[in-house]
Parts: structure tokens; C-alpha cells; sequence
């Protein structure tokens, strides 16, 4: 399990954010895996409103790689 605090200016409590995995690396190198993650999620979601992704045209994985 790691733990991230973050504090933010204007606010009484810092936000703490738990994260529970099965890695076995460092508890930053763990915060920063699942930041990283969580960017990419956020640029696919991103592009999915952007540009209105409703999937992939074909149904086969080898025509959509």
C-alpha cells in the first residue's frame, strides 16, 4: 500500500489518496506508476469527447492495431 498527500493552497485538509497494489516497488515509484496511468486514461477520455470515438471500426484486433 502507498499513501499520497497533497496539500492545496486555500484548503484546510490535505487530500490523501490511498493506493492499494500488488507491485512490488518503492512508494513513490508506485504514486508515480498509477499517475501516469491515470494521465493516459485521462487523454483517451479526452479524445473519446473531443472527437466523438464511439469505438473501432472493426471487430477484429488484428485490423485495429
Amino acid at each position: 500500500m502507498a499513501a499520497k498527500i497533497e496539500w492545496h493552497e486555500g484548503e484546510l485538509f490535505p487530500r490523501v489518496d490511498l493506493i492499494l497494489t500488488n507491485l512490488k516497488r518503492k512508494p513513490e515509484e508506485v504514486v508515480g506508476f498509477y499517475n501516469q496511468r491515470g494521465r493516459c486514461e485521462n487523454h483517451i477520455e479526452e479524445g473519446k469527447h473531443a472527437i466523438s470515438w464511439t469505438g473501432l471500426s472493426r471487430t477484429r484486433y488484428v485490423c485495429n492495431q
